[in-house]
């Protein structure tokens, strides 16, 4: 039986869990996984963003805790 066949007959709940256990492992070796370039011009420019405007946004802080109070 092929993995895709067994995973097709889980549970959703098992199916999370699966996906979830293999992030977990993929995520503990971060330097094999490779950037996409589009990802690296947009941290780019984002950065740039922010350098031309550092007064502009709201503080990471502050939006974690709003949306905490708002649960």
């Amino acid at each position: 039986m092929s993995i895709q066949t067994e995973f097709e007959q889980l549970s959703v709940d098992e199916k999370v869990q699966v996906v979830q256990d293999l992030w977990d492992r993929i995520a503990m070796s971060p330097d094999q996984l490779s950037i996409p370039d589009w990802h690296r011009k947009e941290l780019l420019r984002r950065q740039k963003e922010w350098a031309n405007n550092p007064d502009q946004g709201e503080n990471w802080d502050d939006i974690k805790q709003a949306l905490r109070d708002s649960l």
